[in-house]
């Protein structure tokens, strides 16, 4: 245990990112009434507290829909032809697809993600190269403000874990240093605090021996990575500002009010019907007694008179919600626009069934072009991991099913899908003209209608080269005359003449 120091973790720039997490995360969740009762109106919690809060999650919707279109058909991640099966092995071995696609619905929310590249060893000892979508709440990188694109050189990946120290239960902060060429761990033990306390004084520190010692944990102080680059890879949603932000930016920033209204007006709306669902019977003087009570003799008939000797009746309120029906058709209308959800994309589209896929993808064009900017990011930050991924293997000597790396990494592309689904015979014909045209080669042509590597298209293409010289020699074979020569039919004909 060392000396003692006064930092506060997190900082109070820090802790605002946090919140903002919490919160998008709580709005991805569908727990609204929680999300909004944490900066909501003043009174939030006392307006509500009687109703039954309805919840339109139109922000999960968003978040799902953007990960639907980067990540809702698979990726092809595709390298020189020596190093493909290594790839593919790790792209298998780590789920990455799956994970992407998880990364890409929370940095929706949250804004940020980030991917980590380690070494992992299994049950019998065997290292495996790791690649997995962490927990950008963790992340605390130190940023150049001289220059925010430039990749921080120390990065932080901080968590805490609760133990019992001298009989009362305690907080650690573990901070995983990483620079380039290695990772060191340090631990503090924070001062006590208030039961849910956001923010901590670094009270000692600790040696990870120490550390180890008192709890059973077996926390490695120091890894020599062998590279020279960190093993974390952040990837922005996107950025409004590049140059002077280094967080990335939620798809949530424009809908927090429109959210609130829209769950406002439909909780309401179910309010006022709920009240008038169960109406007032209405009766003619002399039917209740003075206590309240219905008289005896009235139970079965009564007597119909003049004046106020009226029929009884249930009092009714004419349910005139449509101006409220209208403000929530505006608010969804709100919604769509600024989140760039065209209403195709979603089964709202007024103008039915899109006559092609063309016309379709004209339709979408506002989601299409929100996915391609979130694209450039992702593109980006997979390729620097998979590349990461390389120089450990290279650098550690790690096979990934069997398949092994040569002295130097190489670059990937990544080979990206639209997300929607596809005209088939529309994106046939359109190939066959290209093709007929001399526009496209048959590999091109394999690998776009398939969805192949171009290895894998080359291959194919020898199939069917092989195939049709096969046919030609089966049909010479049965013709060996000629066309007339060897039809069978002809001959028959004769025959029967």
């Amino acid at each position: 245990m060392a000396d003692s120091i006064r930092e506060k973790f997190p900082t109070d720039a820090d802790l605002a990112r946090l919140g903002r997490y919490h919160k998008n995360q709580q709005l991805l969740n569908s727990k609204h009434y929680d999300a909004f009762a944490i900066t909501g109106e003043k009174d939030f919690s006392e307006g509500y507290n009687r109703l039954r809060y309805i919840v339109a999650n139109f922000d999960g919707l968003v978040a799902k829909t953007s990960a639907d279109l980067l990540f809702g058909e698979e990726i092809k991640i595709e390298g020189p032809n020596k190093i493909q099966k290594w790839i593919d092995a790790l792209v298998f071995k780590n789920k990455l697809n799956p994970q992407l696609w998880e990364s890409a619905n929370s940095n929706a929310a949250k804004g940020d993600a980030i991917l980590r590249v380690r070494l992992q060893k299994n049950e019998t000892g065997e290292p495996n190269i790791i690649i997995e979508d962490s927990n950008v709440a963790t992340y605390f990188p130190e940023i150049n403000k001289a220059n925010v694109r430039e990749h921080p050189r120390v990065e932080n990946i901080v968590w805490y874990e609760n133990r019992i120290v001298s009989g009362e239960a305690r907080v650690f902060v573990i901070k995983e240093r990483h620079s380039p060429g290695s990772i060191d761990l340090m631990i503090w033990l924070t001062e006590k605090a208030k039961a849910g306390a956001t923010q901590h004084n670094l009270e000692t520190q600790w040696t990870v021996e120490a550390y180890n010692n008192s709890f059973g944990a077996n926390y490695v102080e120091h890894v020599d990575t062998k590279i020279d680059d960190n093993l974390i890879v952040h990837i922005p949603n996107y950025r409004n500002d590049g140059s002077s932000e280094y967080w990335g930016v939620s798809d949530f920033i424009d809908l927090e009010t429109l959210q609130f209204e829209l769950n406002n007006r439909l909780t309401k709306n179910a309010n006022i019907l709920d009240k008038h669902s169960d109406p007032i019977l209405a009766v003619p003087p002399g039917v209740l007694g003075k206590d309240g009570q219905v008289k005896k003799e009235y139970l079965s008939m009564f007597e119909m008179g003049a004046g106020d000797n009226r029929m009884p009746e249930y009092v009714v309120w004419n349910a005139n919600l449509e101006a409220a029906f209208k403000q929530i058709d505006r608010m969804v209308d709100f919604l769509l626009m600024m989140s760039e959800t065209s209403p195709a994309l979603i089964g709202l589209d007024k103008n039915g069934v899109a006559e092609s896929g063309r016309a379709l993808k004209m339709r979408l064009i506002r989601s299409i072009s929100k996915k391609n900017r979130k694209q450039r990011y992702y593109d980006q930050g997979i390729t620097e991991a998979v590349v990461l991924a390389e120089k450990i293997s290279i650098a550690h000597g790690i096979p990934i099913m069997g398949q092994s790396l040569g002295d130097s990494p190489e670059l990937v592309d990544i080979r990206w899908q639209d997300g929607i689904v596809d005209d088939v015979v529309e994106k046939s014909e359109r190939i066959i003209k290209e093709v007929d045209a001399g526009l496209m080669s048959e590999t091109k042509a394999i690998m776009e209608l398939q969805g192949v590597s171009e290895q894998e298209a080359k291959r194919e293409v020898k199939e069917i080269k092989k195939s049709r010289a096969d046919f030609t020699s089966i049909t010479d074979t049965m013709n060996p005359g000629g066309s007339d020569g060897g039809n069978l039919n002809a001959d028959d004909t004769n025959n029967d003449e």
